[in-house]
């Protein structure tokens, strides 16, 4: 079964995801698009909770016997913001990340972005907010770019 931590941290109850410099390299951190916004308590109803909670779990079963257990945390994208996510996120990925084959991955209704510098994994899994006016975003990130993070 998945590692994650899942009621907690998508409620918004992890430690904030930081904002680090990039000064290129495999050690630089990913950087967050500012079309990604971060909430203490996401605007989101129960039934779109459900759905990003059992998408977010199908992914890191799938995910974390290559990368680990993986810590999420909900963001939220503007609907007309949606269709430059995947360049936003592309070009926030320093020196040395590539992107990952993550094709079949994402359930029905979801779509995965990765990416990862050896150990290293990032994740940004869309999940279709069907009537809401905000589109969930659960980022994802393994052990050692947390440890990365703290370090």
């Amino acid at each position: 079964m998945a590692s994650l931590l899942m009621l907690g941290a998508l409620a918004g109850c992890d430690e904030k995801l930081p904002v680090v410099g990039v000064d290129g390299g495999a050690g630089a951190q990913p950087q967050l698009p500012a079309i990604l916004l971060s909430h203490d308590d996401p605007p989101i109803g129960s039934a779109l909770n459900h759905r990003v909670v059992r998408a977010s779990r199908d992914v890191a079963v799938r995910l974390e016997p290559r990368w680990g257990a993986l810590q999420p945390r909900i963001m939220t994208i503007a609907p007309d913001s949606r269709a430059r996510l995947g360049e936003e996120l592309r070009k926030g990925m320093p020196p040395g990340w590539t992107a990952e084959p993550v094709e079949g991955l994402a359930p029905d209704g979801a779509q995965l972005y990765a990416f990862s510098s050896g150990k290293a994994f990032f994740g940004a899994l869309v999940v279709d907010p069907q009537e809401a006016p905000v589109i969930p975003v659960v980022i994802l990130r393994n052990r050692a770019l947390l440890d990365r993070v703290k370090g």
